[in-house]
């Protein structure tokens, strides 16, 4: 199979979550006190007990609750009451779920979209990243529903989980925690939300029986099948009549012979109708047409255009399919309503075995700007569908149900889609619940954006948060699945995309998804970021991070005045990863092309012996400046200025050859570092560089690169993007001529040019004033210019 070069679409990965055991945190009094906190839910004895605790360590805390006046005009009041908010802790749905009250989340979900739509333009425009937070609380068991126990009483927690792993894509700066209890744990309801606030991390805790519990993504590869299919299977598929749906109606039709069933909400059209026969140039004739009529409003005109379209593309599935001869059929039916869902059922009687619940809405609008209703509406289709589908199938045996999830739900929605999110995550864990109590054989499968198909309205834009899936591909996996009868939810995923702020970077614990293909990137923004304190997407960040000692032994290898330091070309990495949080709107992906006025001050960097770690105060602000993107960094430590430059995004440049010829064999540097000198490298972990030097001056070597493994003494090796050992030998060599003894206090260059980052660097030149890295082919992928030292 072959995938596009520009990595739109990868090869996919199967992942199963698992819950694992997480340290205890403790209650954080000095971030708590003074914080303004609204708690909502359906009682409000709850919210109160809730309030009482977050009040003994010093908050200010709101109640509004369902049991309450919660009227448009109750909502403005409580909001003037409260004024500047910090944070909503949100009980939801409370009550142990059952099929015959369904429901039951509507109302709830309901306050939620409220509450937060009338403090989103507010909470969208914060800029400092420590204060906001949205923490919901759910009761599937303390482990979220994953370790299938009978603690599962409420599954639709899901719904809130899947909202609130949405919410930093549309307020970036608001911190999230989705806190699942155990029925063991709800007298300590209020100690365990006082406890998570503030000790921000991964986005899923739970508690069970006092343990507490993450999330862990395991790379899960499928097993043998388990079951067949053939002609004699009979498969409903809901709104299976288009994109995913019907490509896998298809594939089930032809591969095995089965009977499919695909649905849709509206009767299949006759083939008569006028707008059914015209071929696609007469259809757009007529749309033009009615369009510029005018006898109608434009807006219902468009409406009816488009139900005309998707009627037509409808008709044309069901007819080629059978044309095909696929036994592919076709039935109206509401999975919003349960008496349609009983009535489609009972027609296909004992014929059916398997069920493939696919049916869904969604509309990419940012929350602030999507009506409440038009939020439920997604949610509902989702779990109401489910409902009504294992009211009507009680008591069938069946071979398989199949949920279809979403990336969106498990991992987090693009913008505009948290209510799609919310059900998807809510159609997951419903399933959980129904195969732990025996009610239907669930399976749940959680998809990516399929290629240029599905529900996805701007598959350009998607791929800004995740690679695509190939058609292809996904039904091979799905039917295999299928087959496999593997229990509970997996989850197919390619590579993460850039479309990441940074509270969702910790969200989810670096060992997952392992297998995911560069998730050394994920690693690095996670190793290199620290605690972001302010943040404005697509403009600047600023963040606080420790330097550890134990983390690298490249602190050791590098002297000044006979101290330890952090080599600089380390404390670059620092800088880039940050500039990595700063990019153009939309996520341009543009390379960064060069690093100019590089200041750093040398003494700030020494790292004593007795001193464990190096705090670092990081700033970054983009800005367009003659059609590149620059990002001006600034790094601060206890002593002030550590270094300062600016990193330039745009067209890589083509850096000439050095024009120098490669070592001669034997060649030696050209002359020892004097004993005791002021700066000097070990050579245990950056090796030393041999030289050769001839008569005009020009010098050329050769290193062997530093890897990751070299540098770094983490479980999980973050990437460095320069070349460590060839940076250090060229300041080491720079220094050597510079032929002064005393103590160098500050490094100044003027332009770093990067052909490429991660380049396989093999040599060394200095030419014409110009130092150079060259990779294996004597090309040059990085050039140094005007490398200067000061305070000697």
């Amino acid at each position: 199979m072959t995938y596009p070069a520009d990595g739109s679409v990868l090869p996919v990965y199967r992942f199963q979550w698992t819950p694992v055991a997480l340290p205890p945190v403790r209650p954080q009094p000095d971030r708590l006190a003074g914080r303004r906190v609204l708690v909502i839910g359906s009682a409000s004895a709850s919210a109160g007990a809730v309030a009482e605790v977050l009040r003994a360590y010093g908050a200010e805390v709101f109640c509004f609750t369902l049991d309450q006046e919660i009227s448009d005009a109750a909502l403005t009041a409580l909001k003037v009451q409260i004024g500047r908010l910090d944070g909503i802790i949100d009980l939801n749905v409370e009550d142990g779920y059952s099929l015959a009250q369904a429901t039951a989340w509507e109302e709830p979900f309901r306050l939620t979209v409220r509450v937060i739509k009338a403090f989103y333009d507010e909470w969208a425009e914060e800029t400092d990243a420590t204060r906001l937070f949205y923490l919901p609380v759910t009761w599937m068991g303390g482990q979220m529903g994953y370790d299938g126990s009978a603690a599962m009483t409420q599954p639709l927690g899901g719904i809130w989980a899947g909202l609130a792993k949405s919410l930093p894509r549309e307020i970036p700066n608001c911190h999230v925690r989705v806190l699942d209890l155990s029925p063991a744990d709800r007298a300590q309801l209020g100690e365990r939300i006082a406890c998570e606030l503030y000790n921000w991390g991964v986005f899923e805790v739970g508690y069970q029986n006092g343990v507490r519990y993450g999330l862990y993504a395991r790379h899960a590869p499928l097993g043998p099948s388990v079951r067949t299919l053939d002609e004699t299977d009979t498969i409903l598929i809901s709104g299976g009549a288009r994109g995913i749906g019907f490509a896998l109606a298809k594939a089930l039709a032809g591969n095995f012979g089965a009977r499919v069933i695909v649905t849709g909400r509206s009767r299949l059209p006759a083939g008569t109708e006028d707008w059914v026969q015209m071929d696609e140039a007469a259809f757009k004739a007529y749309q033009f047409a009615r369009l510029r009529d005018g006898a109608e409003a434009v807006a219902r005109v468009r409406r009816e255009l488009d139900f005309q379209k998707s009627q037509r593309e409808l008709y044309q599935h069901v007819i080629s399919a059978q044309a095909e001869g696929l036994r592919i059929e076709y039935e109206a039916c509401d999975f919003n309503a349960a008496e349609s869902v009983a009535a489609l059922v009972d027609r296909l009687g004992a014929a059916l075995t398997g069920v493939i619940h696919n049916a869904g809405i969604e509309e990419t609008v940012r929350l602030n700007r999507k009506a409440v209703d038009a939020c439920l509406a997604t949610v509902r289709i989702k779990v109401g569908g489910f409902a009504n589908l294992a009211q009507a199938l009680a008591g069938r045996p069946l071979k398989f149900f199949c949920s279809v999830g979403s990336l969106s739900g498990r991992w987090g929605g693009m913008v505009g889609q948290l209510d799609y999110s919310a059900g998807n995550e809510g159609l997951a864990r419903l399933g959980m619940w129904a195969a732990g109590a025996g009610i239907l054989p669930v399976q749940t499968i959680c998809w990516p954006t399929w290629e240029n198909l599905g529900l996805i309205t701007n598959f350009k834009a998607a791929l800004k948060y995740a690679s695509a899936v190939n058609v292809a591909e996904g039904i091979y996996h799905w039917q295999r699945d299928l087959l496999a009868g593997a229990p509970g939810e997996c989850m197919y995923m390619g590579k993460v995309g850039k479309a990441l702020v940074p509270m969702q970077i910790d969200g989810f614990l670096p060992s997952s998804i392992a297998k995911a293909p560069d998730i050394q990137r994920i690693y690095s923004q996670v190793f290199y970021k620290g605690e972001v304190t302010r943040f404005q997407l697509f403009r600047s960040v600023e963040a606080v991070c420790r330097v550890e000692r134990r983390s690298t032994p490249a602190i050791d290898d590098v002297l000044r005045g006979g101290r330890p330091m952090l080599p600089v070309s380390l404390l670059l990495e620092y800088a880039l990863s940050l500039a990595d949080w700063v990019v153009p709107e939309g996520w341009q992906d543009l390379p960064l092309a060069a690093i100019t006025d590089l200041e750093v001050n040398l003494g700030a960097l020494d790292f004593p012996s007795h001193v464990e770690a190096m705090v670092l105060t990081k700033a970054a602000e983009g800005r367009w400046e003659d059609g590149n993107w620059v990002v001006s960094v600034n790094l601060a430590g206890e002593r002030g200025l550590v270094a300062r430059m600016q990193l330039v995004h745009g067209a890589r440049p083509v850096i000439p050859s050095a024009g120098a010829e490669p070592p001669a064999p034997g060649a030696t540097e050209p002359a020892a570092l004097p004993p005791g000198a002021a700066w000097t490298w070990r050579g245990r972990v950056f090796d030393l560089a041999r030289w050769h030097r001839d008569g005009s001056g020009s010098m050329t070597g050769t290193v062997r690169p530093s890897t990751e493994s070299d540098l770094w003494l983490v479980p999980h090796l973050p990437a460095v993007q320069l070349p460590s050992a060839h940076l250090e030998n060229i300041f080491r060599a720079a220094w050597t001529l510079d032929a002064r003894h005393g103590v160098p206090e500050t490094l100044h260059v003027g332009r770093i040019d990067l052909a490429a980052l991660r380049a396989e660097a093999s040599g060394l030149a200095l030419a014409g004033g110009d130092w150079h890295v060259t990779d294996t082919a004597q090309r040059s992928v990085l050039r140094l210019s005007g490398l200067t030292f000061g305070g000697v």
